[in-house]
């Protein structure tokens, strides 16, 4: 996998690559580095940027982009937005935005767990088990694995509980009936161990994140 960063600036006067020494920084902390740079001082709301555009057709199925953030791409009315994607899908790269950690996933190894119970487990997001005179008691979690990505998922995790009274999709209805049950604490690591199968599930069948 190649990974390329792009940086975007909307007028001449902006300077586009403000950012790079933080996306290159980023990746190498990684293990990984930037093959090439495309860089361009171009409106966000057309997909007529050369620079985007020569960048998608020198890249290989499977290699990476790297943003600093997700509006470097998305800022676009729908049709051109929804064009976008299926440019993006049909060559299967990957996005990674700064500013959206779920994506920061793509710099891990392949996902090889079978399910998202095993993925969250070995990600360390479920207790401790002991055993005592035939009664199982749960401890703390286990902070096996990933520790960045852990640390990420319960960041996450916390943003999903703050707003969680403000908010009605089916997430934050969860998570506000775990809190009332088990208090925040819990609820945060519970949350983070359901953001973790959702990630598992939407690498697996290919999809994106849908809030219902």
């Amino acid at each position: 996998m190649y990974i390329f960063g792009y940086l975007r600036a909307s007028t001449s006067d902006q300077n586009a690559k403000r950012a790079q020494s933080t996306l290159q920084q980023f990746v190498q902390d990684k293990g990984f580095r930037i093959a090439g740079w495309y860089i361009e001082n171009e409106s966000g709301a057309s997909l007529q940027r050369p620079e985007f555009l020569r960048l998608l057709d020198d890249a290989a199925k499977g290699d990476a982009i790297i943003i600093e953030q997700i509006d470097r791409l998305s800022r676009l009315d729908e049709k051109s937005w929804f064009t976008l994607k299926e440019m993006l899908y049909e060559k299967e790269l990957k996005v990674i935005s700064l500013d959206l950690p779920t994506s920061h996933i793509a710099l891990f190894p392949q996902i090889t767990d079978q399910n998202g119970r095993h993925f969250s487990a070995n990600l360390g997001l479920v207790p401790k088990e002991f055993s005592s005179g035939g009664k199982q008691k749960l401890g703390g979690i286990t902070k096996r694995g990933n520790s960045y990505l852990r640390r990420q998922l319960i960041q996450g995790a916390w943003s999903v509980i703050r707003y969680a009274t403000n908010n009605d999709d089916r997430l934050s209805v969860w998570a506000r009936n775990i809190i009332e049950r088990r208090g925040k604490q819990k609820a945060a690591v519970a949350v983070a161990n359901k953001l973790a199968r959702i990630i598992w599930a939407m690498l697996y069948y290919k999809t994106e994140y849908r809030a219902c």
